[in-house]
């Protein structure tokens, strides 16, 4: 996990969350180590299926049933991710099986689209207003206000770019590798990628 370590950092404290997790273990504080680092995990799990939900829903406002489910497809592998992350760090998993059961109501055919729609649009909303507190602590970089994208085509350039963010945080531990050694790619991508916790609120 040393690309996820390197890649947070703490302003609240000035520090990167590396360093502050090591802080933890020096002093023998193993189960805060733990605590600080599931805590910013969680809270960016939950903050992008935020921000997938949310876009969905411009996406798929107009769409027509085959539309949805090409859509569905291709979100579905990064919640799966998410997921999977979440499980390996003994995180809940209730939040990302809300998403997925809205996903599963979609995917219904007994339904009227609209009525399926519907309630996509309200299990996001409800999503975002259950877990909000939880959302925030960590920025992986600058994203498009929702209310100003006014266009499927704008909106589908802010999913893509959603989604790459989420797949490098939250690919399987299969897939990613080590940080890269003194040629120095890993610090051009860590500088690309970093993680900027914007409120400890004294939790982490």
């Amino acid at each position: 996990m040393a690309f996820v370590k390197n890649t947070y950092c703490c302003t609240a404290v000035n520090r990167t969350l590396h360093a502050v997790v090591m802080d933890c273990v020096v002093k023998e504080m193993y189960a805060e180590a733990f605590i600080r680092f599931t805590n910013v995990i969680e809270s960016e799990g939950i903050s992008m299926l935020a921000r997938i939900c949310h876009i969905s829903i411009k996406i798929i406002q107009k769409r027509n049933m085959g539309a949805c489910i090409l859509h569905i497809n291709t979100i579905g592998p990064v919640i799966a991710d998410i997921e999977n992350k979440f499980k390996m760090f003994l995180i809940s998993t209730a939040p990302v099986r809300q998403i997925i059961d809205a996903i599963n109501v979609l995917r219904m055919k007994d339904v009227s689209l609209e009525e399926r729609k519907e309630f996509y649009n309200n299990t996001c909303m409800e999503f975002s207003q259950r877990y909000g507190n939880m959302m925030g602590l960590v920025s992986t970089g600058k994203y498009a206000d929702f209310g100003y994208i006014s266009n499927t085509y704008r909106a589908n350039q802010e999913l893509e770019f959603i989604l790459d963010r989420a797949k490098a945080y939250f690919k399987n531990e299969s897939d990613a590798g080590p940080s890269a050694g003194p040629s120095g790619g890993g610090d051009e991508l860590n500088a690309q990628n970093q993680f900027q916790i914007e409120d400890l609120s004294g939790q982490l």
